[in-house]
C-alpha cells in the first residue's frame, strides 16, 4: 500500500532536547521582543500594535505549526521538493529588485511585499541551500553504494560531474543576496554551504577552490559598496570615525554597560526609547543586556548555543546523508547567526545587522527556522539509518 503523507503523523516523533530548546526560545524571545517593542510604541504608537500582532501571529502561531509541519512531512518528500525549494527562493530574491515589490528599509531592499505580506526571502534561500546540497549529497551516496566499487574516491569532483556547475548554484543565491546589499545573511547561508560541505568529506583542494571564489566577491563587496567600508573601517578605527557612523555601535555598547551584572529588569531599558536604532532587530540583544544583565544575555546565549551544538551533536549519530547534512547545517546557521548578532552589539566583530534566532522581529526567519527545527527533531528522533 502506498505511503502518503498523513499515514507518517501515526509515527510522529520529537526530539525532546531540541523541542524543549526551540519553544523556550520562541517564548521567552517573544517576551523580549515585546519589551523591545516598548521602544517602537514611544515613536510610533500604531505601528507598535501591527508588530506585536505580526509576531505573534507569524512568530509564535506560524513558527508552532511550522515546527510540528516540519516534524511530520516526510524527509523523502523534502528531498524530492529541494529543487523546487532552492528555485523559488532564487525566484523571491530576484523579486526583491522588482519595483512596486521590492521593498527598501534603511539603504538596503532586502524584503519584498505581495498582497499586504511581507517577508525576506533570504530566510528562505538560507535553509534551501542547505536542503539542495543535502539531497544532492545523499543521491549520490546512494549512487555510489549500488554502482561503484570500493575503490572509488570520495571527491567533490565525483559527486558533481560539473562540480562549478553546483558551485555556481549555490552561489548565484550568495550573489543575490550580497547585492540587497546584505553581507550579514550571505555570511550565513555561506557558512551553512560550508558545514554540509565538509561534512561531505569533500577534499580541501576542492574547499580551497570555494575559498578562491568567494574571496575576491567578498573584496569586491567591501570596494564597491559603501555602507560595507563604513562598517569595516568603524571597527578597525572607531576614533577615526565620525559620530554618525559609530553611533549604533556606541549605544548599543551603553545599553550592555548599562545593565551591568544583573540588568536594570524587564521592560527598563532607556535606550531603546530613543537612542538604539533598531531595538527590534539588530539591536534587540543590546536592551536584552540592558534589561537582563550579563547573567541573562549568557543564559540566553547558552540556550541558544545548546540548541545548535544539539544539531550538531546529533548529525554525527545520524547515518541518513541527507538528516546529517540538515542537521549540521541548520546547527552552524544558528550558532554563526547568533555569533554575528551579539558579536556585533559588543562591537566584538564589524555590525552586520542580522537578527537573533527566534528573538529578533522578523516573521519569515521564525517560521523557517522552527519548521527546519522540527525536521532536525524528527530526524533526531527517528534517527534514520538508510
Amino acid at each position: 500500500m502506498k505511503k502518503t503523507v498523513f499515514s507518517y503523523t501515526q509515527k510522529i516523533k520529537f526530539d525532546p532536547y531540541i523541542t524543549i530548546l526551540s519553544f523556550t526560545l520562541l517564548i521567552i524571545g517573544f517576551a523580549i521582543f515585546f519589551s523591545a517593542a516598548l521602544g517602537v510604541m514611544a515613536r510610533y504608537e500604531t505601528k507598535f500594535y501591527n508588530i506585536i500582532q505580526n509576531q505573534a501571529v507569524f512568530g509564535i502561531l506560524l513558527g508552532t505549526l511550522g515546527f510540528f509541519t516540519g516534524s511530520i512531512f516526510p524527509k523523502e518528500y523534502i528531498k524530492k521538493l529541494s529543487p523546487f525549494l532552492y528555485l523559488a527562493a532564487i525566484l523571491l530574491c530576484i523579486l526583491v529588485f522588482v519595483p512596486g515589490i521590492g521593498v527598501e528599509h534603511g539603504g538596503a531592499k532586502r524584503w519584498i511585499e505581495l498582497f499586504g505580506i511581507s517577508m525576506q526571502p533570504s530566510e528562505v534561500l538560507k535553509y534551501a541551500s542547505i536542503i539542495l546540497l543535502g539531497t544532492i549529497y545523499a543521491n549520490f551516496q546512494e549512487i555510489k553504494r549500488t554502482n561503484f566499487n570500493n575503490d572509488f574516491k570520495f571527491t567533490f569532483e565525483n559527486v558533481f560531474s560539473h562540480r562549478f556547475t553546483i558551485i555556481g548554484i549555490l552561489l548565484l543565491g550568495v550573489l543575490l543576496v550580497l547585492k540587497e546589499p546584505d553581507l550579514g545573511t550571505s555570511t550565513i547561508i555561506l557558512s551553512g554551504i560550508f558545514s554540509v560541505f565538509f561534512i561531505l568529506r569533500a577534499k580541501w583542494t576542492d574547499a580551497l577552490i570555494l575559498v578562491c571564489i568567494t574571496l575576491p566577491i567578498l573584496f569586491g563587496f567591501y570596494t564597491f559598496y559603501p555602507h560595507a567600508k563604513e562598517r569595516v573601517n568603524t571597527f578597525m578605527f572607531p576614533d577615526k570615525n565620525s559620530e554618525d557612523q559609530n553611533y549604533q555601535v556606541k549605544q548599543t555598547k551603553i545599553s550592555l554597560g548599562a545593565g551591568g551584572l544583573w540588568g536594570d529588569g524587564y521592560g527598563q531599558s532607556i535606550q531603546k526609547y530613543h537612542y538604539l536604532p533598531e531595538p527590534i532587530g539588530d539591536s534587540i540583544f543590546a536592551v536584552l543586556g540592558e534589561e537582563f544583565g550579563f547573567v541573562g544575555s549568557v543564559i540566553i546565549l547558552i540556550l541558544i548555543i545548546s540548541l545548535g551544538f544539539r544539531l550538531i551533536f546529533i548529525s554525527q549519530h545520524v547515518r541518513d546523508p541527507f538528516g546529517k547534512s540538515v542537521l549540521i547545517g541548520t546547527g552552524t546557521v544558528i550558532l554563526v547567526q547568533t555569533f554575528l548578532n551579539a558579536g556585533s552589539s559588543a562591537a566584538a566583530i564589524p555590525f552586520t545587522g542580522v537578527p537573533l534566532p527566534l528573538i529578533s522581529h522578523g516573521g519569515t526567519s521564525i517560521i523557517i527556522t522552527m519548521t527546519m527545527l522540527g525536521l532536525c527533531s524528527q530526524i533526531s528522533a527517528k534517527k534514520f539509518l538508510s
